[in-house]
């Protein structure tokens, strides 16, 4: 065999140390970037039992789009699927109180998440005003055990979408209301404002929509969990 082709040891041992020593950093030499809730907290989630809720459904489309063509049960049921994968990737079990286009009343959907023992309820919901110029994104809570889910999800959510923070807000909605554990309503936005319409039509804009919530659940449960420790 040719003596040029044999491996020496020092050389491979050293060329690994060099690979180790620049292999720590991201391209260019530069720190490898930090990763959200989403990418750098597998398996935050285990354990935890979460039901989504899309709200309305079957004969009931919720708020109708200023075009008269976009319904908010659909636009609900298509940003809970996204966030159903993204929760069972961490490892959350996740009920959907619908997944289809069928009806269920408001004290069916308490019924499921207090028989199921969920740790948190999330009500998905699209806004409408006669004001067609309002735009933006709201939580809702009702308890105060619940406001500090409100604000991790409003806060990721705004962030996701980069739209309107119309804040936190306190609320007696039956579903936020009846449930006994941290539940929030989310109004994603408005379908009634021609901009945010065509928007929440949008699969990438409503992954979007679902990646922000899903963020904000992480960093609850990850705030929680600090916070006990």
């Amino acid at each position: 065999m040719d003596q040029r082709l044999e491996a020496n040891p020092l050389i491979t041992l050293l060329l690994l140390i060099i690979f180790l020593l620049t292999g720590m950093s991201g391209p260019s030499g530069q720190s490898t970037p930090q990763l959200g809730p989403s990418e750098s907290s597998r398996g935050a989630l285990a354990g935890k039992v979460i039901v989504i809720d899309p709200g309305h459904g079957g004969p009931d489309p919720g708020a109708v789009g200023i075009s008269g063509r976009t319904l908010e049960k659909y636009n609900v049921v298509w940003i809970a699927r996204d966030l159903k994968a993204l929760l069972e990737k961490e490892g959350a079990k996740v009920i959907m109180t619908r997944d289809g286009d069928n009806y269920l009343t408001l004290d069916a959907r308490v019924r499921l998440a207090n028989q199921r023992g969920a740790d948190i309820f999330v009500s998905i919901h699209n806004d409408a005003n006669l004001n067609r110029q309002i735009r933006g994104t709201t939580t809702y809570y009702y308890t105060a055990g619940s406001k500090p889910l409100a604000a991790a999800v409003q806060r990721e959510l705004v962030r996701a979408l980069g739209s309107n923070d119309i804040g936190v807000r306190q609320a007696p909605f039956y579903v936020i209301r009846k449930t006994w554990m941290p539940s929030v309503l989310v109004e994603v936005g408005f379908v009634t404002n021609p901009a945010e319409e065509k928007l929440l039509v949008d699969p990438s804009y409503r992954l979007r929509a679902a990646r922000g919530i899903y963020n904000g659940i992480v960093t609850y449960f990850t705030s929680k969990s600090a916070a006990t420790r």
